[in-house]
């Protein structure tokens, strides 16, 4: 079927192998919305099953499939995960619309004994173009844009198989032992490849052999990515634990040991769940870096087990940490990210928030913003306990949980149906916008997002459309976001063209029914603030909602209170510690008479 001259890529292991396909696979297919709104399916089963046969091909001397009963040295397993196609389609045109397919695969190889020598999750995506007519509903294009993404990952996929050195080893065992259905032409030299790793990773270990079937990966991921913990740091470890068994691996958990200032930060054991075979779970743990006067060096080992599954190895971090001082030498005080409880809110039952945060990108030209998700999770707290909005009425979005259509089903979908008459919405947005100097008009930019391609991004105008159409009461808007800008197309435009329109609302939304605090004005830069592990404006925001711009000491923060309070902080900070110009403004001009300024935003303990 294939043959080195014509297939140089070819592995060609003296190896006869059965190949099962899980259900997942022929019946894959992606879904996307057209121009006519209406939802559409579009198959890939029998193009990644022919993709996956060819390249297996490449792999082994034989591949069986389906599986023949005939003696085989070894079993390939795949399974489909991820599938998903980014489409947005607004409406019936004749137009041509980015979109990207990903896709993603677990394979692994087993011998006739149960004993799993390898298995791998990837996944790939390849961009391209589809093309709508106004005449009809249909999408063209997409059949090119899939094929990339299934041939991206099949070579994936066989490359990394190929490689395994486990597997290489079980090919050399049956050259020199075959089994009847194995090839037996001499083995030729095959180069040795490193564990393949992840930026930001220990290597992905190999699942390893005998009865032990549980592998993972690990990322730790420190808050400021500045290639150091310090004092009181959140730290983030995400894993993602796989069973290649061909047993159901049970209450699966992630166990911590080491320095014990360190693992008393992380609950322990994390429960991962029960793993059926082939399948991957994945847990992120947050954690704070315990106080320290001085450096010290620890170590945190992780280690994986299950009731019925041996522990894969373990994996070991060294770990320096260290104190962190302010400009003037003097200990930093992380006070904002303890939120006591504060007074009960009965009359709020019907408020609702959403916090997003979005400090990582996918977009190679967007540099990351270090507290933007955890700015949306303190916030998230500070508004369901000091501003008594009921938990299952606040809605957390971070990183790469808020791509555009999960903010889309936010601002569309979730708050609509939980808006009454009478709601309070408090929205709180930390990330990145354009603003677009032709126009003024601001848009947000999802963790997917592309800042040259406007599609892609969620305008402002778009979220208040969908808050005017709510028989709610009234909104408040705070936007910590850092601007860049999309230069005017003609040159009819001054250079510097216009400023962001904060102001520019659609028809129905009355004013004084919205208050907007803005972190900045015009396209000053949105500051970080080191020392309060914030951005600092919403630095500012949380320390006035726990009680700091209560001017009048009745134990409630007021909007027009907390907007007073944080464009003087803050412009004052800005100067004092970065000698730069951050001036917030409240949008429209806000008073404690008006019927946004005099909003309750929080109630805290007076004491």
């Amino acid at each position: 079927m294939f043959n080195r001259s014509s297939e140089p890529d070819g592995y060609w292991l003296p190896l006869t192998v059965d190949l099962r396909l899980d259900s997942s696979v022929p019946d894959a297919a992606l879904t996307y919305v057209d121009g006519c709104g209406q939802r559409q399916t579009f198959p890939i089963g029998e193009r990644l099953r022919a993709s996956l046969t060819r390249d297996m091909g490449l792999v082994f001397q034989r591949v069986h499939m389906p599986p023949t009963g005939q003696d085989v040295d070894g079993i390939v397993d795949v399974s489909l995960g991820l599938k998903e196609l980014d489409l947005f389609i607004p409406r019936q045109t004749t137009k041509s619309y980015p979109a990207t397919v990903t896709v993603g695969a677990t394979i692994s190889y087993s011998e006739t004994n149960g004993a799993v020598l390898y298995t791998k999750n990837l996944r790939a995506e390849a961009h391209g173009t589809v093309d709508t007519e106004d005449r009809n509903c249909e999408v063209t294009g997409l059949t090119p844009i899939a094929n990339a993404a299934i041939a991206l990952l099949t070579e994936g996929l066989k490359k990394n198989l190929g490689t395994s050195t486990k597997v290489k080893d079980a090919a050399q065992r049956a050259q020199n032992h075959p089994t009847s259905g194995s090839a037996v032409a001499p083995l030729a030299a095959l180069p040795s490849a490193p564990p393949p790793t992840l930026a930001g990773s220990t290597p992905i270990q190999e699942a390893p052999t005998g009865n032990q079937s549980l592998t993972y990966r690990v990322i730790l991921r420190e808050g400021l990515k500045n290639e150091r913990l310090e004092s009181g740091e959140q730290v983030t470890m995400e894993i993602e634990v796989s069973n290649g068994g061909l047993t159901l691996a049970k209450d699966v958990a992630v166990r911590f040991a080491g320095t014990p200032a360190l693992v008393e930060q992380f609950a322990n054991p994390v429960p991962v769940g029960d793993l059926l075979p082939n399948e991957t779970k994945r847990v992120v743990i947050s954690a704070r870096v315990p106080p320290t006067e001085a450096v010290r060096k620890g170590e945190l080992i992780l280690s994986v087990e299950g009731a019925n599954a041996a522990s894969a190895d373990q994996k070991k971090f060294l770990i320096d940490w260290h104190p962190t001082l302010n400009g003037s030498g003097a200990r930093a005080v992380f006070d904002v990210d303890r939120v006591a409880a504060g007074m009960p809110w009965s009359e709020r039952n019907q408020a609702i928030g959403i916090a997003i945060g979005i400090g990582a990108f996918r977009h190679s030209s967007l540099s990351p913003l270090p507290f933007a998700a955890h700015d949306a999770e303190v916030m998230a707290e500070y508004l369901t306990k000091l501003g008594g909005i009921p938990s299952d009425r606040m809605l957390l979005r971070v990183d790469d949980h808020a791509l555009r259509d999960d903010l889309l089903e936010a601002f569309e979908e979730w708050l609509p149906q939980r808006a009454v008459a009478g709601s309070d919405v408090v929205i709180f947005i930390a990330g990145r916008a354009v603003v677009n100097r032709s126009t003024g008009a601001v848009s947000l930019i999802p963790y997917e997002g592309d800042p040259s391609a406007p599609l892609r991004l969620i305008s402002l105008r778009r979220m208040y459309e969908a808050l005017a159409r709510l028989p709610i009461q009234r909104v408040v808007v705070i936007l910590d976001v850092a601007l860049t800008s999309i230069e005017p197309e003609s040159s009819d435009h001054t250079p510097a063209g216009k400023e962001p329109a904060w102001s520019a609302l659609p028809t129905g939304f009355r004013a004084e029914k919205l208050a907007q605090i803005i972190g900045t004005s015009g396209y000053e830069d949105a500051l970080p603030y080191q020392d309060g592990r914030h951005g600092l404006m919403t630095y500012y925001v949380l320390k006035g909602m726990s009680g700091a711009a209560d001017r009048d000491h009745n134990g409630i923060v007021a909007v027009e209170e907390l907007c007073g309070y944080v464009r003087a902080e803050v412009s004052a900070s800005a100067k004092d510690l970065y000698k730069k110009n951050q001036e917030p403004q409240c949008i429209p001009a806000i008073n404690r008479t008006s019927k946004s300024g005099g909003l309750p935003l929080t109630r805290y303990r007076n004491q």
